[in-house]
């Protein structure tokens, strides 16, 4: 509790300057505390609520409380009641006295339309934040004026629903292409994971159905879009494929058991080979890969992942993994020098998006930093962008993509946390009969075959005997 730089207090109840761990507090962190007291006896819970302190944090940091919407509710205490939750100190009223006499006075009104008046880059990055998504939820970003975006209808939000018995895969990849008008998905199917593909003219997914090489599907993927959101690159059986959106036979381009990688529009892909390697470079025609970086063991470097080809086609914003995360840095290479400079440190899945700025996970929030695409700089302080976004911390994959049309796509943390049956195999990835669930499970391997044992009576008996490998355990994962 001494420790420096910590901050304490109940998280629903601190300042933005409190959850940030600001040294100088005064009683306008004070003023804030009781406006969210105020606020809870109006509405019945704190203007900010998650399911993590991070994640209640990075809400009071960046989302604005919910309109009380209650017509017993006097205009001018809702006014007051808002000026109190002010994100900025000076911006609130300054001390107890004030905001008892400001709720008792009918003319602190004005200040909710002086408040309602006011925006800022935070509110411009955040049109879709806060938006009730069931499974998947996309919103125009609004940072994009200029480029195609309508300014004046604001963000238009909606869900895509998976069909029945589709669930997303363990590593949650979210792709649009470049255009924002095709949705791409990994998911289990069958027990198989494959990408899918809905395009928003159509009202169903399907898979994309790689048929060379005796593939039903796109399978072990990380997949990425080609620039004209024609093909996708993935990984499948050591190779790294690239196969047509409408589906056809797949076409080899180079050695990969991992991929997650990035197209580039002069007909580049740089991608990860495996999952403790470096990034490597191959033609969009294949058969001339090269490697362009090599993980820096002795500092803690696991692998490079997550690659993205900047505008230049020169340089890529990547991830050097490291755990915990909070030492995995993000960071932009010159592929013909080789030169590497870090942009982030405490965050992967970087993301540079055209309105200028980047894109990153900590957590399961994505955060975002102004990064000036020709000096290669970041020039601000990072803000919260997104919260409760799919992320599996074991690969640093973020379940988000945004369009360069200024579509975002994101899977929310809540549709991520699915259910799965754990199924005992031999090592020819063989699954015996089915098995009724059991009592107490306990597992054990051999050199030759995986066995378990289940109890249906008090006393374990091996599956092997049974002619059951499958278990009625069900386990989920999040």
């Amino acid at each position: 509790m001494t420790k420096s730089g910590v901050s304490l207090g109940t998280p629903e109840y601190m300042s933005p300057e409190q959850a940030a761990g600001h040294h100088t507090l005064d009683r306008r962190t004070d003023v804030y505390a009781l406006g969210v007291v105020l606020y809870e006896m109006l509405t019945g819970e704190p203007p900010f609520t998650g399911a993590t302190a991070q994640a209640v944090f990075a809400r009071v940091m960046a989302d604005e409380p919910r309109p009380l919407q209650r017509k017993t509710v006097p205009p001018h205490v809702d006014a007051a009641l808002a000026r109190a939750l002010e994100k900025l100190p000076a911006d609130r009223w300054q001390g107890a006295a004030e905001f008892a006499e400001a709720l008792s006075n009918a003319g602190a009104s004005t200040w909710a339309q002086r408040r309602r008046a006011r925006s800022g880059w935070r509110r411009s990055v955040l049109p879709w934040a806060g938006s009730a998504a069931l499974l998947l939820a996309l919103g125009w970003a609004g940072l994009w004026r200029g480029h195609g975006t309508p300014s004046s209808a604001g963000p238009m939000r909606f869900s895509v629903e998976l069909e029945p018995g589709v669930q997303p895969s363990f590593t949650p990849i979210v792709r649009l292409s470049p255009d924002g008008r095709q949705l791409f998905v990994t998911a289990m199917v069958d027990r198989r994971e494959e990408v899918l593909r809905r395009r928003f003219d159509e009202l169903r997914m399907e898979v994309i159905a790689g048929a060379g090489q005796g593939d039903q599907g796109t399978g072990n993927s990380r997949p990425f879009v080609s620039p004209d959101g024609q093909w996708i690159a993935y990984a499948k059986q050591g190779k790294l494929r690239k196969v047509r959106v409408e589906g056809g036979p797949a076409v080899d381009l180079a050695v990969a058991d991992w991929a997650g990688g990035s197209w580039g529009r002069n007909g580049r892909i740089v991608y990860t080979r495996a999952y403790n390697t470096g990034l490597w470079i191959v033609s969009e025609g294949g058969g001339d890969d090269r490697m362009l970086t090599a993980p820096d063991t002795a500092a803690g470097e696991l692998g490079h992942w997550w690659p993205q080809i900047l505008p230049d086609g020169e340089h890529v914003v990547f991830t050097a993994y490291r755990t915990p995360l909070e030492r995995a840095t993000i960071e932009v290479l010159s592929i013909s020098s080789g030169k590497r400079e870090v942009l982030v440190t405490g965050g992967v899945f970087g993301f540079y998006v055209p309105s200028g700025h980047l894109l990153y996970a900590a957590g399961e929030t994505i955060r975002g930093v102004p990064f000036d695409v020709n000096r290669l700089a970041v020039t601000g302080p990072a803000v919260p962008v997104l919260d409760s976004v799919a992320m599996n911390p074991t690969d640093g994959a973020a379940a988000f993509d945004v369009s360069e049309n200024g579509t975002l796509a994101y899977l929310p943390v809540s549709s991520y946390v699915t259910e799965t049956d754990m199924v005992m195999v031999d090592r020819r990835g063989h699954e015996p009969a089915r098995c009724q669930p059991g009592i107490a499970i306990t597992t054990r391997a051999s050199p030759r075959t995986a066995a378990a044992y289940r109890s249906t009576s008090g006393r374990p008996t091996p599956w092997g005997t049974s002619g059951c490998s499958r278990w009625g355990a069900r386990a989920a994962y999040a």
